[in-house]
């Protein structure tokens, strides 16, 4: 149903006939308007809703959402077999060439540890005496409890709406098809309109489809690394350095079984801190699992469907701009 509202205003001449005695104080006031008659007038809303009792929620506090990709990324921190250890050195002078994130290998001893690329984790530094004691190995203080603390901390938090759904002003329960005591006038249907000059979230998906083929658009956002991470110059695939717009940064065609899109990194590992080489953006049933030598990284972007013919999209969108933080061989991504 298309419901109408609109301010109205309604005017009346009103005459006083009693139907008994009557009341001297009313029929004097009456008889001191001109004509016997007093002008009265109020303003009311018109509509054609139904009638029934509207009722509206005042609040909503969203719940803790499930944390996303902890088992991921919980793998790719210790799905690789590291040597571990701890090294010392004494010099002259502490040196502080080494640091957390770096990758250890030692020479003179077996042959195994010229090529073993174990991350270092600690660093304690003696200044005094000028040794410098390098811990070594699997990242054995990141659990799975330290990674949903890490991602509570960036999670995207709803704000509180009215209207939208959850607390009740009183204690009387409402009817899912009612509102209590509505703020604004009715509009009817629609579609929302972006303010004059908002653009959307960085990532955010566009129904492209045309032509009976499903299309799905992505929107451009900004890709950074931070730790041991950086990147190829120049990098193969999307351009690094992309700004949010209002038009597709790349149009995909997904299969009817396609249901999540996610932006692929290639990281070559070869080195002493990884470079990523190569971005890409791809569709499919479920994102990928990162290589167990670090050399592949995902950051999923989000679901949606396909008919064949059309794109059908959630109502949240858009992950915004997105930080991969590399330590070791080992990554993170968070909202930048």
């Amino acid at each position: 149903m298309d419901v109408k509202a609109a301010p109205a205003r309604a005017v009346a001449l009103a005459t006083y006939t009693p139907t008994g005695t009557p009341d001297p104080n009313v029929a004097a006031l009456f008889a001191a308007k001109k004509g016997g008659q007093i002008y009265l007038e109020w303003n009311y809303t018109a509509t054609n809703a139904g009638t029934q009792t509207f009722r509206k929620l005042n609040g909503f506090n969203a719940g803790e959402a499930v944390p996303q990709g902890v088992a991921a990324m919980l793998y790719a921190a210790v799905g690789m077999l590291y040597y571990e250890g701890k090294i010392t050195s004494e010099q002259a002078e502490v040196s502080g060439t080494v640091g957390l994130g770096d990758m250890l290998n030692l020479t003179s001893g077996a042959e195994a540890w010229e090529s073993m690329n174990a991350p270092v984790q600690t660093i304690t530094e003696d200044v005094d005496a000028g040794k410098t004691e390098v811990g070594f190995g699997p990242p054995s203080h990141l659990s799975p409890q330290d990674l949903v603390e890490l991602l509570r901390g960036t999670r995207r938090r709803s704000s509180s709406s009215s209207g939208s759904g959850g607390q009740r002003s009183t204690g009387t329960p409402g009817k899912s098809a009612n509102v209590m005591g509505p703020t604004g006038h009715p509009q009817g249907t629609g579609t929302a309109t972006p303010a004059p000059g908002a653009l959307p979230n960085a990532f955010t998906f566009v129904n492209a489809s045309s032509g009976g083929a499903a299309r799905l658009g992505i929107l451009n956002g900004v890709i950074s690394l931070a730790g041991n991470l950086s990147f190829e110059s120049p990098v193969t695939g999307l351009p690094t350095g992309m700004t949010p717009g209002g038009v597709p940064l790349c149009t995909l065609t997904p299969a009817d079984s396609d249901t999540v899109a996610w932006i692929a990194f290639a990281i070559d590992v070869s080195g002493d801190s990884p470079v990523v080489t190569a971005l890409a953006l791809a569709t499919g049933s479920a994102v990928p699992t990162p290589a167990d030598d670090g050399s592949t990284f995902y950051i999923n972007l989000g679901d949606f469907a396909s008919t064949g013919s059309n794109i059908t999209l959630p109502g949240v969108q858009g992950i915004g701009p997105q930080t991969v933080l590399g330590c070791g061989g080992s990554y993170v991504a968070q909202p930048t």
